[in-house]
């Protein structure tokens, strides 16, 4: 444990940048990376290392109550659920289209955020040892792979109190570039390894990293279509075991997926999209202007191909013949870097660990974790946050003629 003025540093790592060192650094796994990631920053002081994973289980779950609770709502004019988990659509959100977006975001708390919260709050529960200190004196630092998540952290309404933010720093994979660089390591597989640390809830057997079904961005609408359908009674075997087939609709950064009560109905009884990229997003603002949006829920992410081309990702790594054996090597070399970094990110192992429905277990797994982490109603309420309108202020200086 750090005994810097008895300040505890504590670091989380998202999946999407752990791919994009490994993918840089030529890594066979995600897991490789990330335990030589865990190794580089404990040996600089970090005293506990944690994979995102946890944090955005819990996400998806909080994700669902609102969903269902806004499915089952008296209202005649439904209108989307919108992810807030991209703090680049937020931002275009709040400053650009508030009246149109903003009512419709998702208020649960971003998966970094949530962990924030953990990590502020509930470190005693790590690695079988008592760790008494207040929030104020844990430092809690993030990679992430996007610089936008520097503005999310910054947000007020992401603070345990007014000096205690739930973020501190957030750093990417072009950061701890540089940090290699500096300490002169060459290759991240020149450093041992170093097992991540682990709230004691069960959620990761041996310390192994898992992800969720879906997409690079989290999986947020591939996960919520899943339980909707359970909800819904539609929920098959196949349904729940196997990938979903989204269609592409304009391109490959717009998908949709519809579920029929049979084949005889036309119109479906749950719709789902997935949105990246500004073109896509400004094309679904047109839509809700003229309320011709079907979709119960959408996905959104302001990066075109999602979280995983992150703009703080490695853009341009070299061909690797051991992960693109099907590509020739004249392909576009940023396509083989998105490529590379999706196939190691799909490798990971999907968490076995199901949710609640209609506040029921599907199991008990879910609940177990809710008991352990001391997740009352209460502090449920922290895991929820508010977006606002902002007024355009015009400024002449800053006028187009």
């Amino acid at each position: 444990m750090n005994q810097n003025n008895n300040l505890i540093i504590v670091m989380t790592l998202s999946l999407q940048a752990l791919a994009s060192l490994a993918a840089k650094y030529n890594l066979d796994s995600i897991q490789s990376a990330a335990e030589r990631i865990s190794y580089l920053f404990h040996s600089l002081g970090v005293d506990y290392i944690f994979d995102i994973a946890l944090a955005r289980h819990i996400c998806l779950q909080e994700s669902w109550q609102e969903l269902s609770k806004q499915y089952n709502s008296d209202t005649n004019s439904k209108q989307p659920l919108l992810s807030s988990t991209c703090p680049g659509f937020v931002c275009y959100a709040e400053k650009s289209q508030g009246n149109i977006l903003v009512p419709l975001l998702s208020r649960i708390k971003s998966p970094q955020q949530i962990m924030g919260l953990l990590v502020k709050k509930r470190l005693h529960l790590v690695n079988d040892q008592f760790v008494d200190v207040q929030p104020d004196r844990i430092y809690h630092i993030t990679l992430m792979p996007c610089y936008d998540k520097k503005l999310e952290a910054s947000r007020l309404e992401n603070r345990i109190d007014e000096s205690t933010k739930e973020v501190d720093c957030v750093i990417t994979p072009l950061e701890v570039e540089k940090i290699l660089e500096f300490k002169q390591i060459e290759n991240l597989d020149s450093l041992p390894c170093r097992p991540l640390d682990q709230f004691n809830v069960g959620f990761s057997p041996n310390g192994e990293i898992q992800s969720h079904r879906g997409s690079g961005s989290g999986g947020y609408a591939d996960n919520l279509l899943r339980m909707m359908a359970i909800y819904q009674k539609m929920a098959t075997k196949e349904l729940m075991s196997t990938e979903l087939e989204w269609k592409i609709v304009r391109n490959a950064d717009f998908l949709e997926i519809n579920l029929h009560e049979s084949e005889t109905y036309t119109k479906p009884v749950i719709s789902f999209a997935i949105l990246n990229g500004f073109r896509n997003i400004q094309n679904l603002v047109s839509r809700l202007k003229r309320k011709s949006c079907p979709y119960d829920y959408i996905e959104v992410s302001a990066c075109p191909k999602g979280c995983l081309n992150g703009g703080a990702q490695f853009r341009n790594i070299p061909f690797n013949k051991k992960l693109n054996e099907k590509l020739t090597p004249d392909s576009d070399p940023i396509v083989i870097t998105f490529e590379q970094v999706q196939k190691l990110y799909d490798q990971l192992p999907k968490t076995g660990f199901d949710f609640f429905t209609d506040n029921e277990m599907i199991n008990n797994q879910t609940g177990e974790i809710y008991s352990k982490l001391q997740l009352d109603d209460e502090f449920r309420e922290k895991f929820r946050t508010e977006f606002r309108i902002l007024e355009k202020k015009f400024n002449i200086l800053n006028s187009n003629w």
